[in-house]
């Protein structure tokens, strides 16, 4: 899709169109390298369409402390914590929900200074319930916190029960889910001013079947235009009077080969920023930055997939469809993808990342699957490596390790096994040593 068609579509849709310039991708479920994972309030499930079976993400048990809220703005709570780099996703698999009651105080304690919430398909009839809780949990204990978009029932353009992975893609969807990102912006703007533009949209299981950057260029495009009216209306309304801010992302998976309905991360995001051809239509950018498989740790290197780039990375010859990188490489390489195509050197928020440290030798995710078995001792190690490269990399100013705790034992859930393992704490909150020394980094590095 040409730059001129896009614009005339999000141009269409701000104007409340009433038509159906349809975009919808194919609802076939896409073949994956490994399962998708539905943090931040969803599970994994697996379901029969028609003759074949499919992955898709559904709303689990969230915890409950106050009736639904339909509208009305948040009152204040200060102004957030500065951007770090010492964030931690909570909000683990449970059993007991009253857990959820101690999860941001435990962050806390560890020096995390950041949190991330899925808004969820709920928030677009007005029910903010489940982000409400964790918003206030998370400000309460002097915690920022990102809020990331996910589809709506309003702005699904496909016929499908996975909203949470339906985009909006003709124009009249569109034009409701900017209505939309104006209600949510008007509900949180004064407790929260970071946004996720949308959850790994290079897995087809989040956008509709097929991962689409062309259709991801046009509504990046029309959510940030939603930002701009926003902050044109509220100048300066955010805590601390700050305005809005939208990151581009996040993507997930540097080592997707085709065929495949998903894209590795660096050729999605260069084609998404080719059809954007030098617009703005994002104040920073989000990742998803894990390894696959767990065991290959930041200094370790990886044959990630580079076919088709225009830019390669430094170390990978020209023409090839993949080289060796390390966890260093692949941040600045998705960091440079911006900076070749003009946008200079936009803030980065790995909005999760992470490393498994399991402790039972004879679980099945250590048996089934080598290289996916890795050991408290192994986490520890990935801690401090990860940390000793996000320190030398000032572009990254955001990044929340996944996960607080791991997930109960026997808690169901479909997530790929070696997150089930992922926290710094164990499940019972005792610390791994992962813990303390993420706690030991984070004081010593309180501008960070």
């Amino acid at each position: 899709m040409n730059s001129r068609l896009r614009r005339a579509l999000v141009a269409f849709a701000a104007l409340l169109a009433s038509g159906s310039l349809s975009l919808a991708v194919p609802a076939a479920q896409a073949k994956r390298h490994h399962k998708p994972h539905c943090h931040s309030g969803y599970k994994t499930k697996r379901v029969r369409a028609h003759h074949h079976m499919k992955w898709k993400c559904v709303k689990k048990k969230t915890p409950s402390p106050a009736a639904p809220t339909t509208g009305g703005a948040l009152p204040s709570m200060g102004s957030e914590p500065a951007p770090s780099i010492f964030g931690v996703n909570t909000g683990t698999y449970d059993t007991v929900s009253s857990n959820y009651n101690k999860d941001e105080a435990a962050a806390h304690s560890l020096g995390s200074r950041w949190d991330l919430r899925v808004l969820g398909p709920a928030s677009g009839t007005g029910n903010f319930q489940s982000p409400d809780f964790w918003v206030k949990q998370a400000r309460s204990h002097g915690l920022g916190i990102v809020l990331s978009f996910t589809g709506i029932q309003s702005a699904c353009s496909l016929s499908t029960s996975n909203v949470s992975g339906c985009p909006p893609t003709t124009a009249s969807d569109l034009s409701n889910y900017q209505a939309y990102v104006e209600r949510v912006l008007e509900h949180y703007h004064n407790v929260v001013d970071t946004y996720e533009s949308w959850k790994e949209p290079n897995h087809a299981s989040q956008w509709g079947g097929t991962a689409n950057p062309a259709q991801y260029a046009t509504f990046l495009e029309a959510e940030y235009q939603a930002f701009q009216t926003f902050n044109t209306q509220h100048p300066n309304s955010g805590p601390g009077g700050s305005d809005m801010k939208l990151l581009l992302g996040s993507p997930n998976g540097f080592t997707i080969e085709p065929p495949s309905h998903d894209i590795a991360a660096l050729p999605f995001v260069e084609q998404v920023l080719n059809d954007l051809n030098g617009a703005k239509a994002f104040d920073g950018v989000a990742l998803h930055a894990y390894r696959y498989q767990p065991s290959q740790g930041p200094d370790d290197r990886v044959y990630d997939w580079v076919g088709g780039l225009k830019y390669l990375p430094p170390s990978c010859a020209a023409g090839s469809n993949g080289c060796p990188l390390n966890w260093t490489q692949e941040l600045s390489a998705y960091e440079q993808e911006f900076t070749d195509h003009g946008y200079g050197q936009p803030p980065m928020w790995l909005t999760e990342f992470g490393w498994p440290g399991g402790d039972n030798p004879s679980d099945s995710y250590c048996t089934s699957k080598p290289g996916y078995c890795v050991t408290p001792s192994t986490q520890d190690a990935d801690v401090k490596a990860a940390y000793a490269d996000l320190l030398a990399l000032p572009f990254v100013k955001g990044a929340l390790w996944f996960n607080l705790r791991d997930y109960a034992p026997g808690a169901g859930n479909g997530d790929p096994e070696e997150f089930h393992f992922m926290g710094l704490l164990n499940y019972d909150y005792s610390r791994k040593s992962a813990g303390d020394d993420f706690a030991a980094l984070a004081a010593a590095n309180p501008n960070r």
